[in-house]
């Protein structure tokens, strides 16, 4: 197998992650977009959906941290992890209501570099 083909463990997970988010999203339309520049890869996702209070926005990253049915806790602690593993970095803004976007910007070497996920 091309080394140079091959993808990360952790980003590999993180796009099945974005594919499983977007299917639970329901009836709502949620947008998935990658811009490239010559340092970083960026991944947007955003939702029109309920959005977030201030308390669930803050504590996002927070492992076990839940308001919602049916969930751990754990998806968005982990994809942090993986995301910075990664030398990346991921933010989250929201509003109640309006919706959610998910900005995750990554080295482009980290895309490239062969380096096993977290």
């Amino acid at each position: 197998m091309d080394k140079k083909a091959e993808k990360p463990a952790g980003l590999t997970l993180m796009g099945a992650g974005i594919f499983i988010f977007a299917l639970s999203a329901g009836d709502q339309t949620v947008t998935v977009s990658v811009a490239k520049s010559r340092q970083f890869q960026t991944i947007r996702i955003k939702d029109a959906g309920s959005g977030m209070d201030r308390e669930t926005l803050d504590n996002i990253f927070v492992p076990f941290y839940i308001k919602k049915r049916g969930g751990t806790g754990l998806g968005m602690a982990i994809a942090k992890k993986v995301i910075e593993g990664h030398k990346g970095k991921i933010a989250v803004e929201s509003e109640a209501g309006k919706g959610t976007e998910v900005l995750i910007e990554l080295p482009y070497k980290a895309m490239h570099s062969g380096k096993e996920g977290i």
